[in-house]
């Protein structure tokens, strides 16, 4: 893109702060497509911007999905990039197809942190949405990072899980968070039932260990991350569940 093109793009970038300028700015910005990507993904974590940045990203669509899942490992834009792909999810059905594959990769992110939102944003998409992915999730179960935000994933899936998990139950890699996923599964669903050939003791998902972290608590309307003890989102004001 020609410098030219980058400064008016940087010029209605500051506009959306402005109230009076913001509707020109979305409408001009909309125009440039996938040529904003790059300075729109900038402004993430702006808290003046961060909202319409992130809706306007939802908007353009597939060609920001790679921006927007490197934005996740990014305290200060992870919450809005994790919106934008919430959104561009709802509205875009091909757009998932690209999204799943891609944050169930993040799962295997070297930081826990964005481990987490990726699996928060991927619950957000539905059990419906994520069946077809339960087979890249169970394969995830053997990576000692991201197994247990695969099985929390997992469980949010729920039934449909099953009968995939039975046949890996002989798999050292992974036996013991099979049993521990069917084992939270049949808790919420009685048809469920915890497997009776082994002796494994389950374990608790996400519990402290010396190979894992304790599990980070975000904001599910957001991703915002919270302390033990929030009642309310201090991004979003959104009461905590």
């Amino acid at each position: 893109m020609s410098g030219l093109g980058e400064h008016a793009i940087a010029y209605e970038i500051k506009n959306l702060a402005d109230e009076d300028s913001r509707k020109s700015a979305i409408r001009t910005l909309k125009a440039f497509g996938k040529t904003a990507i790059p300075q729109l993904v900038d402004v993430l974590g702006d808290q003046s911007r961060n909202t319409y940045a992130a809706i306007l990203l939802s908007e353009i669509g597939e060609p920001a999905i790679p921006a927007l899942i490197n934005a996740l490992s990014d305290e200060t834009k992870k919450s809005f990039a994790a919106i934008a792909l919430n959104e561009m999810g709802k509205e875009k059905n091909n757009a998932l197809k690209i999204i799943i594959p891609s944050l169930i990769d993040t799962l295997y992110n070297t930081n826990p942190r964005t481990r987490a939102i990726a699996g928060v944003t991927l619950l957000n998409f539905g059990a419906y949405n994520l069946e077809p992915f339960i087979p890249n999730l169970i394969n995830a179960l053997g990576n000692v990072d991201a197994s247990p935000f695969a099985a929390n994933v997992l469980i949010g899936i729920g039934k449909p899980v099953v009968g995939l998990l039975s046949n890996f139950e002989s798999d050292e890699s992974k036996q013991i968070w099979v049993n521990n996923i069917i084992q939270e599964i049949s808790k919420k669903d009685p048809t469920v039932k915890m497997p009776t050939n082994t002796n494994e003791k389950p374990m608790v998902v996400l519990s402290q260990t010396a190979t894992q972290v304790k599990k980070p608590k975000f904001c599910r309307h957001c991703g915002s991350a919270l302390t033990e003890d929030s009642l309310y989102c201090s991004n979003c004001g959104k009461k905590v569940d």
